[in-house]
């Protein structure tokens, strides 16, 4: 079922502080429980959604003129299908406990996604899916076991692929049999979910840079990010060319985990990244530049335990969205960025708030050059189904509809 939501929003006040950082080189089936019940017309809007379950959106892509968004009934996958003004298409689900972690349109015009099957402190499974995205009927569905436990997290189509029928680059993440460490993976798939090579990143210590994927090179080099637990758990990346071959990796001389990145082409000099996540020594949210092998600069959001995601609204202007505690609870904050070469300044921050108890799965991409989607599942509403629902807004780029 679905409701209108009055928005509301939480002003924020934040600030930035400064934190020196260096780095080093490394060696190298379709449901209809979730049903519309309440049509609003309008482009802008945000509602609920939910049933007598558990249920989140997790996040959402836009394609002709509809919303696609992948999250959970009641701890097993979904991918829903939304009107241009939030009415309830339909749900896609996979029985059983699992969970799609994203999802992009491929070339046929159809839903790729990459998730788990399983809980992921069992035997879990990498998990891939491709959903008719007209009738949400399933046209291939897929699990594959190549270690004890294992999870996709991150899919990116690469423009200039190793092979050009697999430009689907996905990342994941294995655990040895046994309880050994965690390695990275990274995979190139086709539109079909078909593999076409897999590297495995196998440090002999435990690596969590899988995180998040983004490009690093033109001539379809990728870069991944994350951690490395085992080594003082110091924030960590990867560059590796189209093919998956490690290139070079820096490892931060911090106690960080970066959870996502946002990429820049600079016209003589490659790339420059934006990382952000967590400093996990004073537990607050970090958010570092670098270019090359240099750090241009290094803040800390006291007011944040952590940043989930990154995402660019125009060329110097980026949102993050964190997550901090405001009137006692862990909730998804909004903040708007200006990275002015050197530093960065913090226009405002901003909440969803209708009085809430529980949030999570915080998630928000710019999807016109003038609107923003914004997803989460979120516990305490009066209006709710009784236990955590999906929500979704759409609104200007300013969320100030």
């Amino acid at each position: 079922m679905q409701k209108p939501w009055p928005l509301h929003y939480l002003l924020i006040a934040l600030s930035l502080g400064i934190n020196a950082i260096q780095m080093h080189m490394m060696e190298a089936k379709r449901n209809s429980n979730i049903v519309s019940n309440t049509p609003i017309a309008g482009e802008y809007f945000q509602k609920l959604y939910g049933n007598n379950s558990s249920n989140h959106f997790s996040k959402g892509i836009a394609y002709n003129n509809f919303y696609y968004i992948i999250g959970g009934n009641n701890g097993m996958a979904t991918l829903t299908k939304l009107s241009n003004t939030g009415d309830h298409i339909w749900t896609s689900q996979v029985n059983g406990s699992s969970g799609w972690n994203d999802l992009i349109v491929n070339s046929e015009g159809n839903v790729l996604l990459a998730g788990i099957y399983g809980s992921y402190d069992g035997m879990a499974e990498s998990l891939i899916g491709v959903i008719n995205s007209s009738t949400g009927s399933i046209i291939s569905l897929r699990s594959m076991d190549f270690k004890n436990r294992e999870s996709l997290i991150k899919i990116y189509q690469n423009p200039s692929p190793g092979i050009p029928a697999f430009p689907y680059y996905v990342t994941g993440i294995q655990n040895d049999i046994n309880g050994g460490v965690d390695d990275v993976f990274l995979m190139a798939i086709s539109k079909d979910g078909n593999i076409g090579w897999r590297r495995i990143i196998d440090s002999g210590n435990d690596d969590e840079f899988y995180r998040d994927i983004s490009p690093d090179g033109n001539n379809g080099e990728v870069i991944i990010i994350g951690n490395r637990v085992s080594i003082d758990n110091n924030a960590t990346t990867l560059t590796l060319d189209k093919n998956g071959q490690v290139l070079s990796g820096r490892q931060f001389n911090v106690n960080s985990t970066f959870n996502t990145i946002l990429s820049k082409q600079n016209l003589f000099s490659g790339y420059n990244h934006i990382l952000a996540g967590r400093n996990n020594s004073s537990n607050v949210a970090q958010i570092v530049k670098v270019n090359g092998n240099s750090v241009t600069f290094s803040h800390n959001i006291n007011q944040l335990n952590t940043i989930t995601r990154l995402y660019p609204m125009g060329i110097s202007n980026f949102i993050a969205i964190g997550y901090g505690i405001f009137s006692g609870v862990n909730r998804p904050v909004m903040v708007h960025m200006t990275d002015t070469g050197n530093s960065l300044i913090i226009n405002w921050a901003k909440t969803f708030n209708d009085g809430e108890n529980q949030y999570g799965f915080g998630y928000g991409n710019l999807i016109t050059p003038t609107k923003y989607l914004y997803t989460d599942g979120r516990n305490g509403n009066a209006d709710g189904f009784g236990d955590l629902d999906a929500f979704i807004s759409i609104d200007d780029i300013n969320l100030d509809n």
